[in-house]
């Protein structure tokens, strides 16, 4: 070998890997101005599954969607008849019509005429101005019956409206409430109003002020106004039967007022009345953040950002004022709902989940603080994305915290800190959707697609007694934003969670009393705000076997002295002392012998010395990825390889670890100048050990593999017993080192390895 220049070379095939990235978006509803996008209301969408809603009933608001878009009827013939499906208007043409009451829509067509208000007609705006003025105003809707059809449904209702200031601390807050009737109906309300006006604000910020007019009875002041209603008097539909949806409860809605700025604006609130205590007192704060929201952004909604939070707020009153909360947990799991523990496997920003979401913030006031809501929208920004999921990435960064949410929701006691830890009213309620695994020996693949912030949970209730190994063979390892975290059961106690996701493989000996897992769950999750996890990539798999998986570990060092005086070179590289662990291969493929693949290990080398009047000087890392069951190939620059001949075969051990990283020049030769000269290659180290034979050591019935040894590459082959160097003649690559000049490169190996002592 010359000492000056790279002596070996190693030949290697380089595989490319092309990934198909399928990216499924979920189906998009039609607005109906004909565009695609959000629909404004949760109770619209088309995307549900089953166990949500009745996939035969359409809402009006997707039936007249479609008819614009066929052109069937005109956008502004689309607007008034949205505004006749709002309250079941007799005036409806009977092809809209639904039986789904979803008059909280209402508030989302309010807020679409008026942005497009200068571009409507004055007849279409003169039909719909019943419909947008105020509660209070006499020309609104709910002053007058809409038709003779409508009237006769009801008796004569009370045309004057009472209000009152909201009272608070030693004054009077500025939120006025309302209410079709007098002063005394007015009155019970105005307690709860002022309670949940001093909670509000423990959890998010005061609203604008409107620009109230004196001259104007309907809006006497500045002061937000929040209208209660009967529904039931206005919608025929709600006269019997509480008015709701398979998303929501029909709470409430909001409207814009002045000031309007555009991005910013004022807003008044309207509260549904005919609804439990809970609701009405949730539907308020719920509302109440809305008008708040409007100061951040006016112009557009995010469902995930602006109803979830919002549904928290809600929560977060209730609890403050010592009420169950039954208003937020009927989004947890409740199959005639839209529910947060059956649809864990859906996007957390899809639109059926937008009320459903609260839980995420509450997971994030229990990690960050009470006062996370506000942070999330004080650092909102216009073109947060269709669901305003990139405005909360900025407070709580989905990379970090989803996975550990998605732990959390498994919501049972293999999770140390539990959702009911800090509301001991929380449902016991759990993810409805897991996926079984097998309980004999098996290899099953975590195959279940993961939409964007999205968890797939697979369930290992429990293991037969043949099953001494658990191995994730973990193809996300590589895949930016893929989680895996697993929650063990060792004997009858949970273990902490443990995040497996950058690990390639991860292994459960069961042989080993600390390893003995009874129960297993494997929590996959993706982190990413706007893609499913890649379809076409190699999945995660967990191989339950049969064969024993006791490893062996220790420590190796190496020290390679490159020695060539007739060109003055005198260089010395020296590996520090590296932890090294082996896994038994799964398939033994010589009998009697036992072999092992190096699990993953990383290496530091040191250079130091002279070529001629040049000194060498560098470290470098080199990274063991680990290639268990791979097929043996010792030209690959890094790897490692294990193999145990018992007694009864000859009781030695042959361990080989390559260390090598060709591409990387962290090898700095400095040679004499003005200035000096310097340049960088390859490091010329390549083994951590190369060791052909060793005897191995026994105590008693304890063996190890340990051992010192000085190794001149080109005396190999006069060094070794017969069988050892078939052995190495064998081997690709091998025998381009023999029979280079003797002395110039001379390895010192040392190394211990034991079988792992099993716990006690």
């Amino acid at each position: 070998m010359s000492a000056s220049g790279r002596s070996l070379v190693v030949l290697a095939a380089l595989g490319v890997l092309i990934v198909l990235l399928i990216v499924l978006f979920p189906r998009v509803k039609p607005r109906a101005d004909g565009s695609e996008g959000a629909s404004t209301n949760a109770s619209a969408r088309n995307d549900t599954k089953p166990e949500e809603t009745d996939p035969a009933v359409l809402t009006s608001e997707e039936l007249i969607a479609t008819a614009l878009k066929s052109g069937a009827i005109t956008y502004e013939e689309s607007l008034i008849e949205r505004a006749f499906a709002w309250f079941d208007d007799p005036r409806l043409r009977k092809e809209f019509r639904s039986r789904i009451v979803d008059w909280e829509a209402g508030g989302w067509l309010l807020d679409e005429i008026h942005r497009k208000e200068a571009s409507l007609s004055q007849a279409t705006l003169a039909t719909l101005a019943p419909f947008r003025a105020r509660p209070s105003d006499s020309a609104s809707i709910f002053n007058q019956p809409r038709t003779d059809a409508v009237r006769a449904l009801y008796a004569p209702a009370a045309q004057e409206w009472a209000s009152a200031l909201v009272p608070g601390g030693n004054g009077w807050t500025p939120l006025r409430i309302w209410i079709k009737g007098t002063a005394a109906d007015l009155a019970p309300y105005l307690s709860n109003a002022k309670r949940m006006w001093a909670s509000y604000h423990n959890f998010f910020v005061d609203p604008w002020e409107d620009d109230g007019d004196t001259t104007k009875d309907f809006n006497p002041d500045d002061a937000v106004d929040m209208y209660l209603l009967h529904v039931g008097q206005v919608d025929p539909r709600c006269a019997s039967t509480p008015c709701s949806t398979a998303a929501a409860t029909n709470g409430g809605w909001t409207s814009i007022a002045k000031p309007d700025r555009g991005r910013q604006c004022a807003g008044y609130a309207i509260v549904n009345l005919d609804q439990r205590h809970d609701e009405v007192i949730g539907a308020m704060a719920h509302e109440l953040t809305h008008t708040a929201q409007r100061m951040y952004e006016c112009a557009d909604r995010y469902d995930f950002l602006t109803e979830g939070t919002a549904t928290w707020v809600g929560y977060k009153v209730l609890r403050d004022m010592g009420i169950k909360p039954d208003y937020a947990y009927d989004f947890l799991d409740n199959p005639r709902r839209y529910s947060f523990f059956r649809n864990l496997k859906q996007s957390l920003d899809r639109p059926q989940n937008s009320y459903p979401a609260w839980t995420f913030y509450y997971y994030a006031s229990m990690e960050l603080g009470n006062d996370v809501v506000k942070r999330i929208w004080e650092n909102h920004s216009s073109g947060a994305g269709m669901t305003g999921a990139h405005t909360v990435n900025k407070v709580v960064p989905f990379e970090e915290h989803f996975p550990q949410f998605a732990v959390r929701n498994w919501n049972q006691e293999a999770v140390p800190l539990k959702y009911w830890d800090q509301d001991s009213t929380f449902p016991h309620a759990k993810p409805m959707f897991v996926n079984p695994m097998p309980t004999a020996p098996s290899t099953t693949e975590l195959s279940q697609p993961v939409p964007s912030l999205a968890a797939q949970y697979y369930h290992y209730r429990s293991f037969d007694d043949s099953v001494r190994r658990i191995t994730l063979e973990n193809f996300y390892a590589d895949v930016p934003n893929a989680h895996v975290w697993a929650l063990k059961k060792i004997g009858n106690d949970w273990k902490l969670p443990e995040d497996w996701s950058k690990e390639q493989q991860h292994i459960l000996c069961r042989d080993i009393p600390s390893e003995d897992v009874t129960e297993l769950v494997l929590i996959v999750s993706n982190s990413d705000i706007s893609n499913e996890l890649p379809a076409g990539h190699p999945k995660p798999r967990v191989l339950t076997e049969d064969v024993g998986c006791e490893t062996v570990e220790g420590w190796g060092q190496s020290t390679l002295r490159l020695n060539d005086p007739e060109h003055n070179v005198d260089v010395t590289y020296v590996a520090s002392l590296t932890t090294l662990q082996f896994r038994p291969r799964t398939v033994q493929e010589v009998k009697g012998n036992m072999q092992y693949d190096l699990l993953p290990a990383s290496v530091v080398w040191k250079v130091s010395g002279r070529e001629g009047n040049c000194s060498i000087s560098g470290r470098l890392l080199v990274r063991i990825p680990g290639a268990v069951d791979q097929p043996l190939d010792s030209t690959r620059p890094a790897w490692g390889y294990l193999n145990v001949v018992p007694r009864g075969g000859g009781d030695f051990h042959t361990v080989w670890i390559n260390a090598w990283n060709l591409d990387d020049l962290s090898e700095i030769k400095t040679c004499p100048g003005n200035p000096p000269r310097i340049s960088r290659q390859a490091f010329r180290s390549a083994y951590l050990l190369h060791v052909l034979r060793q005897e191995n050591t026994h105590d008693g019935n304890a063996v190890s593999f340990k051992g010192l040894q000085t190794v001149d590459q080109v005396a190999l082959e006069y060094n070794l017993a017969p069988p050892a160097l078939e052995v190495l003649k064998s081997l690709p690559g091998v025998s381009q080192m023999l029979n280079q000049g003797k002395g110039k490169m001379v390895y010192t190996f040392e190394w211990q390895l034991r079988p792992r002592r099993r716990s006690p």
